[in-house]
Order: structure tokens, then C-alpha cells, then sequence
């Protein structure tokens, strides 16, 4: 699936990803292809990044909005430490 991560100052992430992990408002969403549509808030703290090739990323931000579709991931975030 996709995954595009959007802060104010411009694209933080774009490409392929196996899944993605975030803290919600209702707790920790793990995110995989075909997921159900779903919209939540974003708690500060990491989101986990696995990629196809098996490795993993993180990036903190300091909150957002997530956005999900079977087939596409979106998180508008704050970077950590914006004000």
C-alpha cells in the first residue's frame, strides 16, 4: 500500500509500505494493505514505517490526522518539536 506522511513544511514520506503503526486517540493502530476505511486523530509520539524490503522507519511528529483507505495511507502531522 502507500503511504504519504504531509507536514506543513512538505512531503516527510512517500512510497511503498508492508504496514504502518501509529498511536491513536482509541490506542496503537497497526495499518495493512486492504484495511478498512478509517479516519482517527494522531497522538504525538512515533509512527513505525516496515517496508517492503523488511526494514523499518520512524518518525516522531507531535500529532495529526490520519487517514485510511484499502489501498493508501494518510497522515497530515506535526513534526516533533514544532510549536
Amino acid at each position: 500500500m502507500k503511504l504519504l506522511l504531509l507536514t506543513p513544511e512538505g512531503t516527510l514520506f512517500e512510497g511503498e509500505v508492508r504496514m504502518v503503526i501509529v498511536k491513536g486517540t482509541e490506542g496503537e493502530l497497526g495499518i495493512l494493505p486492504g484495511h478498512a476505511p478509517l479516519i482517527s486523530r494522531l497522538l504525538p509520539g512515533p509512527v513505525r514505517v516496515k517496508l517492503p524490503q523488511g526494514n523499518e522507519r520512524e518518525f516522531q511528529l507531535a500529532g495529526g490526522l490520519l487517514q485510511v483507505s484499502p489501498e493508501r495511507v494518510l497522515i497530515l502531522a506535526e513534526p516533533s518539536g514544532s510549536p
